[in-house]
């Protein structure tokens, strides 16, 4: 979650589920911001990767708000 501390957005909440389901890992991850809520979820075959996935939706809906923010005159 390093990574996700460049769009400087302050979470009040951060929520990590994990899941199984036979052979498949599930992660989702649900941001509780000032103005808005984030929700990623990815399903792998390992927890890792499922994370890792969730990670890089996370960043661009970040990187989204954010540049609605800069651009907002």
């Amino acid at each position: 979650f390093e990574k996700l501390k460049k769009f400087e957005i302050k979470p009040l909440t951060v929520q990590v589920t994990f899941s199984e389901q036979k052979y498949e890992r599930r992660a989702e991850v649900f941001i509780h911001g000032l103005n808005s809520n984030f929700r990623a979820e990815a399903s792998s075959d390992s927890y890792f990767a499922s994370l890792d996935m969730c990670i890089k939706k996370m960043s661009r809906q970040l990187e989204k708000e954010k540049s609605k923010i800069k651009e907002h005159h």
